[in-house]
């Protein structure tokens, strides 16, 4: 009896050890890095809905405008001509740089829109407040910001505040071009849980890159197996 008591507490031991050294290794942290492009999510004018799954990793987007009532987020494609918002077309160039861009890779962008032509969409003059949040702790590397005058971009865990960033001035003049667009860097030393974006007057972004920790799919099966060997190793004993 005592043998074979041994041998189901060996086995035990065994098999938890397997079980922990498999779900360390695929629980290892890897940071999934993700860039949101907002293509893809259809036409022009396009409602940006936080369920589409090339917006994996944010859980909801709240938009408050400055101005209008549409308090949406809506792609619009800078590669278009002659739209209702000419400041938004491509060409840009980043005038905190030395050379100019003639960047025209941006395609669609995001903006809260002013008018309710979503086919033909214009960004709301007076700005307005969008907030983004995830599924988990986010580490939020850059996003482009275009023809924005003020703003500011502020970074939250839960309801702590990490750090606030505020947005240059590449506000566009109808009669000069190329428009304006510039790449906002962040070093984020703790994780984010949610980011709030304020225009102050007319805006819009593209490009918002981040990384996050895969959530760990061995855990699961990891507290599966042992709570099946520990009611076996119950029921053996009983």
């Amino acid at each position: 009896m005592e043998l074979e008591k041994a041998l189901g507490d060996y086995l035990m031991k065994k098999h938890l050890s397997a079980a922990f050294a498999a779900a360390t290794c695929l629980m290892t942290p890897a940071f999934a890095a993700k860039i949101v492009t907002f293509e893809g999510l259809g036409p022009n004018g396009t409602v940006i809905d936080a369920n589409d799954p090339a917006l994996a990793g944010i859980t909801s987007i709240g938009v408050v405008s400055g101005g209008s009532v549409q308090n949406t987020l809506i792609t619009f494609d800078t590669n278009l001509s002659n739209t209702a918002d000419p400041d938004l077309e491509a060409p840009f160039d980043d005038p905190n740089t030395a050379v100019n861009e003639m960047e025209t890779g941006l395609g669609f962008i995001a903006i809260i829109p002013t008018n309710t032509d979503f086919s033909n969409p214009n960004d709301e003059g007076a700005g307005g407040t969008i907030t983004i949040n995830f599924d988990r702790k986010t580490f939020i590397t850059s996003i482009d910001v275009v023809d924005s005058q003020s703003g500011s971009i502020t970074f939250f865990d839960g309801t702590d505040v990490i750090d606030t960033v505020t947005i240059p001035n590449v506000d566009t003049s109808d009669t000069v071009l190329p428009n304006q667009f510039t790449t906002l860097t962040f070093n984020l030393m703790t994780g984010a849980t949610s980011m709030e974006i304020v225009f102050g007057e007319s805006g819009g972004f593209d490009n918002l890159a981040f990384s996050q920790v895969p959530v760990p799919a061995a855990f699961p099966l990891f507290a599966a197996g042992l709570g099946g060997l520990v009611a076996a190793r119950r029921k053996k004993a009983a």
